[in-house]
């Protein structure tokens, strides 16, 4: 699987003209190479050609871990602290012959200090931006990847029914959150996509409000999003819960969004650009006359990173292939008085798409 991803992006920078990839500890290295990896003080740097064999230059205390969780072939070029990656690293830039060739890096990932041992030891090389090729490639989930969001996404529902039992009026939405993510990690997931959105009331009017110290409040409604990984990969679901008697217009919104989250996921099929879904969720909410109060994208890809390629936004006029995984998520946000969103994981298919998120998408009343 991972050989073949190597295959898929060496086609991919030979179209591009690039001769070398330079990877970064983060998603791109963990898809290429099944290597989890954090970003530190010791640099850890994949190199992926285009005609020789892939090559990693790391710590020696990550020597174990790698040899251990590789799942592509790659020559080891590792250093201890004492004297640091220099040596290490020119010579892998010997061995595979990068002087003066054109490197493709990665601009949302790579910080300087990575960049600095690049200058240091490939003055002569130009380099150009890896992100594009990198997004094509993991745009198309495979059958492991879809696996992976699947399990994904049932422990983030089974999470999402426990917690959603713990509110009540007088608890606090950080306490709320706070059982999310104690039952997560009782439950055995590796931790959370994101630290989970907990809002009541008035402070529901704000799409990426955090967790606070309010109280919940006979009459609030609580938005719940939140999301839990496995295998690497993210859950992402949005739900809202009624306490008691609601405002009659947050009922309204309610059915509204409902309707618009139901319109978009209806516009998903392969062949159709990704806007037209975008759009067929925003005209629902338009036509109910709250189009202002809509601010936001319907969606974003989900994968590896819980907002990646692609997105489902106006103007991006890519069409929808089969093996793209993405949300669908519109809201109606009522400044001061409370807002709602629905959100739900799609899969496009060959014959059309599927909904991933099972939860069910009635306003759930306590």
């Amino acid at each position: 699987m991972h050989q073949a991803r190597h295959e898929r992006l060496q086609r991919e920078l030979k179209r591009r003209k690039i001769d070398c990839a330079v990877i970064v500890p983060g998603p791109n290295l963990r898809y290429l190479t099944g290597l989890c990896l954090k970003p530190s003080e010791r640099i850890t740097l994949a190199f992926i050609p285009l005609d020789r064999e892939p090559a990693l230059l790391l710590p020696l205390l990550e020597v174990p871990q790698a040899e251990q969780a590789l799942k592509a072939e790659a020559k080891l070029y590792s250093y201890g602290d004492e004297e640091g990656p220099d040596q290490a690293l020119s010579q892998l830039v010997r061995d595979l012959e990068l002087k003066g060739k054109t490197l493709g890096v990665e601009l949302r990932q790579m910080r300087l200090l990575e960049l600095k041992q690049l200058k240091r030891h490939l003055a002569d090389c130009r380099r150009v931006e890896l992100d594009g090729a990198m997004e094509e490639l993991r745009m198309i989930k495979d059958d492991s990847e879809i696996r992976l969001l699947r399990q994904a996404l049932e422990l983030t529902e089974s999470v999402l029914a426990k917690t959603i039992r713990a509110i009540r009026p007088g608890v606090s939405e950080r306490a709320i959150a706070q059982v999310y993510q104690r039952e997560l990690l009782e439950a055995g997931g590796e931790g959370v996509s994101f630290e989970p959105i907990v809002v009541s009331g008035p402070n529901s009017g704000s799409p990426h409000a955090s967790a606070g110290e309010r109280a919940i409040q006979p009459g609030d409604i609580v938005t719940l999003d939140c999301g839990a990984s496995w295998g690497g990969y993210l859950g992402d679901i949005t739900r809202n819960v009624a306490m008691g008697r609601l405002d009659p217009e947050l009922e309204e919104i309610y059915k509204i969004v409902k309707e618009a989250n139901a319109a978009g996921r209806e516009a998903c099929r392969p062949g159709v650009a990704v806007q037209e879904v975008d759009r067929a969720a925003r005209q629902v909410i338009e036509r109910a006359g709250y189009g202002r109060y809509f601010i936001h994208r319907t969606g974003h890809g989900l994968g590896l990173e819980v907002h990646e390629p692609p997105y489902i936004i106006g103007g991006n006029e890519q069409e929808l292939q089969p093996g793209q995984v993405f949300t669908v998520e519109p809201g109606i946000y009522l400044p001061g008085k409370g807002g709602v969103r629905l959100e739900d994981v799609m899969l496009i298919t060959t014959e059309g798409a599927e909904t991933l998120t099972r939860f069910p998408r009635e306003l759930i009343r306590l």
